[in-house]
């Protein structure tokens, strides 16, 4: 089984390329919606609200309060991912585990921290989405889930490690401020290589 990672900045259409690989029919392991699903899971929430107190609302962790506190503060970060990473790799093994054991030819790891992580380490490939900075800043801005401002966009990125770092990590680079055939017909070449190797 192959293991390809998907990995890129703020916004860079990470989900969007992920998507399309699971509308050709592949299994993704998405390590954002893995965080939503722990951050509702009763031994998680009374754990992080124990380290911020105040970031629960309605038995969940309330992610525009966490970020709020953690963004801007390498320490306050470095102790939650510290809790939170050992929790996604778990799932993510889970998954890898029963891909294996379910035969899939080519499976995708949609997570942002990939490199930061080290979690490339245990791919075949790694795909980078990257696209201008402009562009970048204009996407996270819109987008309604997780609604950010320009100060916590600057942060955030801030904290990423830099474009050029991931690029050099990368077996597969797609421009993602291309229009969608364009990102469509890239994801389809990257597919036909690996199954040709």
């Amino acid at each position: 089984m192959k293991v390809v990672g998907i990995t890129g900045g703020i916004a860079t259409g990470k989900t969007f390329i992920a998507n399309y690989f699971e509308t050709l029919g592949y299994k993704v392991f998405n390590a954002d919606k893995v965080v939503h699903q722990i951050f509702s899971e009763g031994d998680v929430v009374k754990h992080i609200t124990g380290l911020f107190l105040g970031v629960e609302k309605g038995g969940v962790i309330d992610r525009k309060l966490l970020g709020d506190i953690v963004y801007g503060d390498k320490d306050k970060k470095k102790l939650l991912e510290d809790y939170i990473h050992p929790i996604v790799r778990q799932r993510r093994d889970e998954f890898l585990k029963d891909r294996e054991k379910n035969g899939d030819e080519i499976v995708f790891l949609d997570i942002p921290l990939l490199i930061e992580t080290n979690g490339n380490n245990i791919c075949d490939y790694v795909i980078v989405c990257k696209l201008e900075d402009k562009i970048q800043k204009q996407r996270a801005l819109e987008r309604s889930e997780p609604r950010i401002n320009e100060d916590k966009y600057n942060k955030i990125k801030s904290l990423q490690i830099k474009d050029e770092d991931r690029v050099k990590q990368a077996d597969f680079v797609i421009d993602t401020g291309k229009e969608k055939n364009f990102i469509y017909r890239e994801c389809d070449k990257i597919i036909s290589l690996i199954k040709n190797k």
